[in-house]
């Protein structure tokens, strides 16, 4: 199979994203491939349930006393809402860290009504309004639940990233997996397609005690993953408590879906060009091929599965589509 992903300017066809996928049953059966399942790819922050997974091993829920929520924020990328930010700030009060402690850069929130509300309240923006602040209190969490300094938990000397190493290595089932640093200032895990997938696979079959919790909070608490209008929460909404889905920068989507009356389903996919838009329209559209979502679904989601361009003006000037070609 091939994914292609169109963008049309009116009715015309002005360019278009390849991309690969690669889904299996809970048995492990191939369902779908496009692109070989060896190709590595970085995880991005799709590994963000199982460094949460670490924290759970480390009893860094139990230590710290923290809440579902709390655990929930650690895997966010959120778009700067108090709904997000308050929940964080319990988290850093826990862990003993303030917001100037927080490794990642000072950003407006991604929420415009949230950035235009602080303006008139004359208030600037910090480090927790970062999108990827959720998923720093959380590796400060675990860094504080294994005895560390929780302000060292970017370093690389730090034992948590040895830690959470060893788990992703465990989850995925690769011996030999490259660790760099992705776009949120924390570490991303090459490996083959396939197995990226096997880690989801164990979220939604729920191996052992941790990814169980994992999988609870995200579905539990789906505004806190991503936030209200943004592909991760609606999906998760969508699902009803059957799935979950972890988008990530450079076009990287991981999910896993349990239908009620079938097997468990898990798939990556990740758009070559590492466009994420691109990437959850193609996993939509696979998820309608094996027939996991239907018509009415696409259509609640079909900001994401066709999402349109407009003009300044508020005009449609086109839309993105996926085509699935089945060789």
């Amino acid at each position: 199979m091939k994914l292609l992903t169109k963008i049309y300017r009116g009715s015309v066809v002005e360019s278009f994203h390849m991309g690969y996928a690669y889904a299996i049953d809970e048995t492990g059966r191939e369902l779908l491939t496009a692109g070989s399942p060896e190709t590595p790819l970085f995880t991005q922050e799709t590994a963000a349930p199982f460094k949460l997974a670490t924290l759970l091993q480390e009893k860094g829920d139990e230590t710290l006393k923290l809440n579902d929520k709390e655990l929930a924020v650690a895997c966010a990328t959120h778009a700067g809402k108090d709904v997000h930010t308050d929940v964080i700030h319990s988290l850093l009060k826990k862990t003993e860290m303030t917001i100037s402690d927080l490794q990642c850069e000072i950003q407006n929130p991604e929420d415009s009504s949230t950035f235009e509300k602080m303006i008139i309240q004359g208030r600037r923006p910090s480090q927790i309004h970062n999108v990827f602040s959720g998923l720093h209190a959380g590796m400060a969490a675990l860094a504080k639940a294994m005895e560390e300094d929780p302000k060292d938990y970017v370093k690389a000397i730090s034992h948590i990233h040895t830690k959470i190493l060893e788990n992703i290595k465990k989850y995925s089932e690769c011996d030999k997996v490259l660790t760099e640093v992705d776009a949120s200032g924390l570490d991303t895990y090459y490996l083959p397609m396939k197995n990226i997938v096997k880690m989801y696979n164990k979220l939604i079959t729920g191996s052992d005690e941790e990814v169980t919790k994992v999988f609870q909070v995200f579905t539990e608490y789906p505004e806190l993953i991503a936030g209200e209008g943004r592909f991760d929460t609606e999906f998760i909404k969508l699902l009803k408590g059957n799935g979950l889905v972890k988008s990530g920068s450079n076009g990287m989507v991981a999910l896993c879906v349990k239908p009620p009356k079938s097997k468990a389903v898990s798939l990556v996919v990740k758009a070559i060009d590492g466009s994420t838009k691109a990437a959850v329209s193609m996993s939509l559209q696979i998820l309608k091929h094996l027939e996991l979502i239907d018509a009415k679904d696409i259509e609640r989601l079909k900001e994401f599965c066709k999402p349109e361009f407009r003009d300044a003006s508020g005009n449609i000037t086109g839309h993105m589509e996926t085509e699935l070609i089945l060789e």
